[in-house]
């Protein structure tokens, strides 16, 4: 797939996000859409993005957990990237106008306060995190029907992000024990599911290293949000709806759901 392909493809998808128009997979008319075309795709996604004066301020981790592989039908840790754009403040609003199929799933993010530069051990990767906080990841592919997409597919669509949200409280690591962390996902006060953070790749930890082994090792500056990935699945959202994500020792996330 050359670069003319990939931009083009590029800016389908960004159209698709714009005018809240579901489409076709790209792997129905690419047979040869590759994983490594598919973060070409991403990559020239974001830079689109740029140039509309959109900053990157992190990422996030996708399938690190076997309830969202299961969810999804995928098994491979992914990445995707935010924006400050896509950031929601703690207990603030999301429309749903001008979206297209809309999901959350609660986290545990970090806020890096030293960068990474190349692939870190878990003790070098815990001593970059400067603050641990609860998150909510509002999930949005531009795919028709939000199923039965490749692996290429997804990533190309910036693993489906959309907007997210981190708690205003927040606790150090050296406060907390990250993998055995209980987590609540709440819907309008219910307690919908409840789960530990180990289930993100046996340790929230785990994913910040994996992104940094899928990001081949390269500079992650200090101030960087990292969503860990989705700790239980994904529930789809309707106008009304409070979502919560209660980390013990951390805090809560919440986010208001309007028409």
């Amino acid at each position: 797939m050359n670069d003319d392909q990939i931009k083009t493809i590029a800016k389908h998808l960004q159209n698709s996000r714009i005018q809240a128009k579901d489409t076709s997979k790209i792997s129905d008319s690419n047979a040869d859409f590759t994983l490594d075309a598919a973060y070409q795709v991403q990559a020239a996604g974001i830079s689109l993005r740029l140039l509309e004066g959109e900053k990157i301020v992190g990422a996030k981790m996708g399938l690190t957990s076997k309830a969202k592989m299961e969810q999804m039908g995928l098994h491979s840790p992914i990445y995707g990237i935010l924006t400050d754009r896509m950031q929601i403040h703690d207990t603030g609003n999301l429309e749903l106008a001008g979206l297209i199929h809309p999901k959350a799933e609660p986290e545990v993010a970090f806020v890096l306060s030293k960068s990474i530069n190349g692939i870190p051990t878990k003790t070098e990767a815990l001593q970059a995190i400067g603050s641990v906080h609860a998150a909510i990841e509002v999930l949005d592919s531009r795919y028709i029907g939000f199923k039965y997409f490749s692996l290429e597919d997804v990533v190309a669509d910036n693993s489906s992000s959309s907007h997210f949200l981190i708690s205003e409280a927040f606790a150090k690591p050296s406060e907390l024990d990250i993998d055995s962390l209980p987590i609540r996902f709440k819907v309008n006060g219910k307690t919908i599911e409840e789960t530990v953070s180990n289930v993100v790749l046996g340790s929230p930890i785990e994913s910040l290293i994996e992104y940094c082994k899928l990001n081949s090792g390269k500079l992650i500056p200090s101030g960087t949000i990292i969503l860990t990935g989705a700790a239980t699945t994904a529930v789809p959202l309707e106008p009304n709806m409070k979502i919560e994500t209660e980390i013990g020792g951390v805090g809560t996330a919440t986010l208001n759901v309007t028409e």
